[in-house]
């Protein structure tokens, strides 16, 4: 602040009187703030600003200015607020504000990731060579890289799907030759997805046997199941050609009816995974 000069005057003679101005000193009340998460937001009052009444002040952002701002000023004491943007790398980032020549560091965590997919397993629709797209959901946040690999099943079974926050996954699995079903795992960080290729032979049924009957099929609401009484009590599933499971249910009577009406039009399998059995439907 200016300094301000009087005079007084005695019997003609003067006499100046200096007042200095008001020397402002500015100090934060702490010099670094760590966001609490990774989120965008606005944080208020992250520090105060300590200086004299009438000493004006304002913020300048001087690094980070691609995901940080800060526009508080005041005079005397005051609150300094900051907003920042969404960081998506796992990788935690540092911006400084400068304040009347005092710095202020922020520093904003990255993305904690975490994995998980959206089933546990998938069974391929028979034992054919084939590559299967957008089989399961890696769950993710943003930001969050992700890289699959087989961790069993690699002379058969290979994956190079790859991602940035949630993202679908894809295999290519080779002919199954063998009068066994086989078992391969698929890995995203810590997460295992078992993948099954049915036996040579044992792929999509016609849908009479001596074992089912399935009828009408092709249908447009309804399809009746009609069982041997070996199968009584064991797991069934609607799938969807990409193995999705759709519905699921248990065989407690030898002649069930089950309802497709809320199903689109188009071709689906109907699976009982404990006797490796699969049997193709067709909803109009």
């Amino acid at each position: 602040m200016s300094s301000r000069t009087g005079t007084i005057s005695i019997d003609g003679q003067n006499l100046s009187i200096i007042q200095p101005g008001l020397v402002c000193t500015y100090l934060l009340s702490q010099t670094s703030y760590t966001c609490p998460d990774n989120h965008a937001n606005t944080y208020n009052a992250v520090v105060t600003m300590i200086a004299q009444t009438g000493c004006a002040w304002n913020s300048v952002v001087t690094s980070g200015g691609s995901w940080l701002t800060c526009t508080s000023s005041g005079s005397g004491n005051g609150n300094i607020n900051i907003t920042v943007s969404l960081n998506t790398s796992i990788n935690p980032r540092t911006g400084t504000i400068s304040v009347q020549g005092q710095t202020l560091t922020i520093i904003q965590p990255g993305a904690n990731c975490t994995y998980s997919f959206s089933l546990s397993s998938y069974s391929c629709p028979n034992s054919n060579a084939n590559t299967y797209s957008n089989i399961a959901l890696v769950n993710t946040q943003a930001g969050c890289l992700w890289n699959a690999s087989v961790s069993s099943g690699n002379s058969w079974l290979t994956t190079s799907s790859t991602g940035t926050g949630s993202g679908s996954l894809s295999i290519i699995v080779l002919e199954n030759t063998g009068t066994s079903p086989r078992t391969g795992t698929i890995s995203v960080e810590t997460q295992i997805l078992t993948i099954i290729q049915p036996a040579y032979g044992s792929g999509i049924e016609e849908v009479n046997s001596d074992f089912i009957n399935i009828f009408p099929n092709p249908t447009y609401e309804s399809i009746n199941i009609n069982t041997n009484p070996l199968l009584l009590n064991h797991r069934f599933e609607i799938i969807d050609v990409n193995g999705k499971i759709l519905y699921s249910g248990k065989i407690i009577n030898p002649s069930m009816t089950v309802s497709l009406s809320v199903f689109p039009s188009g071709v689906y399998v109907l699976r009982i995974p404990d006797f490796n059995m699969m049997y193709k439907l067709i909803k109009l």
